[in-house]
């Protein structure tokens, strides 16, 4: 056997005891500090494509327009079939939870589901849950857009107008609360009064921005993503 074959032979048992090894451990390890943002450009690269080349956010998330997106995008594909494939894509708005727990089994008093013209109700022994539908136009219920680096801006159910600002990752953050003050083709502006900071959400993703003079000047915020 020459070196060459040697070495090629070399080179496929460790590729393989590499294979063995990352399929019996791969279940012990997480996410690594890139992998988030890498999903996040996978989905904006398919986006881009399935868009016809249109919606063009991939060009500029992060860095990462300079070292090319194939193994994201192959990513972000397989995640989506397997996703379509294993899981239930239906909208969850609107839904009610009510956890049954030791109280309910031991008592003889059925548990109730009460359904009103404003919402839901379930009653049993344990507790009682409520709920109530909410009438946002053609806004949905839970809009949202995340963050780059943790955290949204958050739509929360009501009346259609109230926003919060989640921390994402950082403990010492704050929920920040915010209300509508309007929107358009282009982009939805919230304001909070306790800082008089109006915030620019654009609609399809890119750069938010802030502004305390009442929109005369802007600063950029964060990029931010719409949740699909």
């Amino acid at each position: 056997m020459t070196i060459e074959r040697a070495c090629d032979a070399l080179a496929l048992v460790v590729l393989a005891a590499v294979g063995i090894l990352a399929l019996a451990t791969f279940r012990d390890y997480g996410l690594s500090w890139d992998d988030y943002t890498h999903s996040q450009y996978g989905d904006l690269l398919l986006r881009f494509y399935a868009s016809g080349l249109r919606d063009q956010r991939a060009l500029s998330w992060v860095n990462l327009y300079y070292y090319g997106g194939g193994f994201d995008l192959l990513a972000a594909a397989a995640a989506k079939a397997l996703a379509d494939a294993l899981m239930n894509g239906e909208s969850t708005v609107g839904f009610k939870q009510h956890i049954l727990r030791s109280d309910d089994d031991a008592s003889h008093d059925p548990t109730i589901i009460e359904i009103k013209a404003d919402g839901v109700t379930f009653r049993s022994p344990s507790g009682i849950s409520d709920t109530v539908y909410t009438k946002c136009g053609d806004v949905p219920v839970g809009e949202s857009y995340l963050k780059q680096g943790g955290g949204a801006f958050v739509k929360l159910p009501g009346d259609g107008k109230q926003w919060q600002e989640t921390p994402g990752t950082d403990a010492n953050w704050q929920h920040l609360d915010f209300v509508e003050s309007g929107r358009d083709k282009d982009g939805i502006r919230l304001f909070d009064s306790s800082r008089n900071m109006t915030v620019s959400l654009p609609v399809g993703g890119g750069m938010s921005q802030w502004s305390t003079d009442g929109g005369k000047t802007w600063n950029n915020l964060v990029q931010v993503d719409r949740a699909q």
